[in-house]
C-alpha cells in the first residue's frame, strides 16, 4: 500500500501518524517512569503464551465454559467461517454487526456470509469505510491510513450517505446516523478480543481513542 500512495496522501499519512505517535509517547512518559519496559514486558508475556498455547488454550476454554460460554475450535479459515454461520443459522439470524475483529477480516468472513444471504456490517469507522469501498485494511490500528478525507467523502456520496462533504465531523456524524439503526436491527453481534485472561476467562478489548 505504501508504495502505491500518491505524494500528497503519503505526506498526510506521515504527518498524521507522527502527531499521533508523539501524543501517545508524551502520555506514556507522563504516566510511567519507564514505558519502554512495559512494551518489553508485554512482548515477553505474549511470547511466553505463544510458546505455551497447549497449556493456556485448554485453561481458557475451561474458564469460558464455566462462565457459560460455548467454545468452538477451528483449524482453518473455512471451518471458522462455517462455525459462525452455523451459530447464525441456528438463531435464524440474517443481520450481523461486527467490531474489533481482525481475525474475521483474515478469514474473509464477510464474503462467506454474504454469499449465504447474511448481512455482516463493520461498526468501526475505519473498517466500515474499507467495507464500503470493497477494500482491505492497510494497517492493523488505522485500517484507512491509505485514504484521505476527500476519498472518504466520495465513498460516502457514492454509497448514498449524503452529498459530498469532506469535513471530518460531517463524515463521522453521517456514519453514526447510518450505523445507529443497523445496531438496532442486528440480531447478532460479533467481537474479537485483544487478549483473554486465562485465570478468569474474561475477554479484554482495548479501544483506540
Amino acid at each position: 500500500y505504501a508504495a502505491a500512495l500518491g505524494e500528497e496522501t503519503h505526506t498526510a499519512v506521515y504527518e498524521g501518524s507522527k502527531i499521533g505517535h508523539e501524543k501517545r509517547t508524551r502520555l506514556l512518559f507522563d504516566h510511567y517512569a519507564d514505558p519502554n519496559r512495559l512494551r518489553e514486558l508485554a512482548g515477553e508475556i505474549k511470547q511466553h503464551v505463544v510458546e505455551n498455547l497447549d497449556t493456556y488454550l485448554p485453561a481458557v476454554e475451561a474458564k469460558l465454559v464455566a462462565n457459560g460460554a460455548k467454545v468452538h475450535w477451528a483449524s482453518t479459515a473455512e471451518s471458522a467461517c462455517e462455525a459462525v454461520h452455523m451459530i447464525l443459522k441456528a438463531r435464524g439470524a440474517t443481520k450481523l454487526v461486527k467490531a474489533k475483529t481482525m481475525v474475521s477480516e483474515e478469514i474473509e468472513l464477510d464474503d462467506y456470509l454474504r454469499k449465504r444471504g447474511i448481512e455482516s456490517l463493520e461498526t468501526d469507522l475505519g473498517e466500515f469505510i474499507v467495507q464500503l469501498d470493497h477494500d482491505h485494511p492497510s494497517h492493523i490500528i488505522k485500517p484507512i491510513i491509505h485514504k484521505n478525507r476527500r476519498q472518504i467523502a466520495e465513498t460516502f456520496e457514492k454509497n448514498g450517505l449524503g452529498a459530498y462533504n469532506d469535513e471530518p465531523q460531517v463524515i463521522t456524524q453521517r456514519a453514526r446516523q447510518f450505523l445507529r439503526h443497523k445496531y438496532l436491527e442486528a440480531q447478532v453481534g460479533l467481537t474479537g478480543a485483544n487478549f483473554i485472561v486465562a485465570e478468569s476467562g474474561r475477554l479484554v478489548v482495548v479501544t483506540n481513542e
